[in-house]
Order: structure tokens, then C-alpha cells, then sequence
């Protein structure tokens, strides 16, 4: 498969599974992979990995949580070693199986080796939430 540049550098996988075997797929995962050598030199500079998968908790045929997840690793100074990682994580959420999404997750990880040894020195986290009051509600 080519990508946008017209090499081969991006793959494309798509996985599906029926859990309890009734005949309705429960699982889908896809995922994306696409490889930069930006300056030329024969040595990946980024990588930009997207990852999908829908879940089907009840068995009703439509996804109850659906998770987009993009990893891009960066070699800044182009020594071979990641210097730069970031993972976001995106969730739609249907609690309660009515078709419309509830709440959205987002989670942000972002991890950086400041001195080029192959160790991430700095990571960062943050989470956001949006969706609906009655998700906060405290009994």
C-alpha cells in the first residue's frame, strides 16, 4: 500500500472478533503505521502510528466505546533514539446504549529524553473529560 508520498512506508491492518460467537463482531481494531525519513539520510525521523477499535459490550451490534489512539515518535537530532514521544488517547463512551456518545476521554502523554541517553526525562499527563453532567454525579 502506498501512502501520500508514494512510497511504501504506511500499512494498514484490520482485525475483527466475534468474543461470544453469536455471530456479531464485538471487537474491531484497525491501526495505520507510516514511517519519515525527512531529511534523507536513510534513518527514520518520525513514525505516526493511528490505532482504532470499537467495542461492543452489549451485543446489540453497535459500538459502545469507540478509542482512537495516535503515537508519534520523533529522532530530532537524528542519532537513532526516540527523543520525543507522544500518545494521544481519545474515547467515545455510550453508557447507556442509545446510540449517541455520553462522554469523550481524552488522554494526552507526551514524554521527552532531554539529554539524548534513550530515557524520556520529562513526562506529562493530562486528562480532559467532556459529556454529560449526570457522568459527575455522586450518590
Amino acid at each position: 500500500m502506498s501512502d501520500w508520498d508514494g512510497g511504501d512506508d504506511a500499512e494498514i491492518e484490520v482485525t475483527e472478533s466475534d468474543l461470544d460467537s453469536d455471530g456479531i463482531v464485538d471487537v474491531v481494531d484497525a491501526s495505520t503505521a507510516v514511517a519519515f525519513d525527512a531529511d534523507g539520510d536513510g534513518f527514520v525521523d518520525s513514525v505516526d502510528l493511528i490505532e482504532a477499535e470499537a467495542l461492543d459490550l452489549d451485543g446489540d451490534g453497535m459500538a459502545d466505546v469507540v478509542t482512537l489512539t495516535e503515537t508519534i515518535v520523533s529522532d530530532l537530532d537524528g542519532d537513532g533514539v526516540a527523543d520525543y514521544v507522544e500518545v494521544i488517547e481519545t474515547s467515545a463512551v455510550d453508557d447507556d446504549g442509545d446510540g449517541e456518545i455520553d462522554a469523550i476521554y481524552e488522554t494526552s502523554t507526551v514524554g521527552i529524553d532531554l539529554d539524548g541517553d534513550g530515557v524520556l526525562d520529562v513526562i506529562e499527563v493530562s486528562e480532559t473529560i467532556s459529556g454529560s453532567e449526570e457522568l459527575f454525579e455522586v450518590d
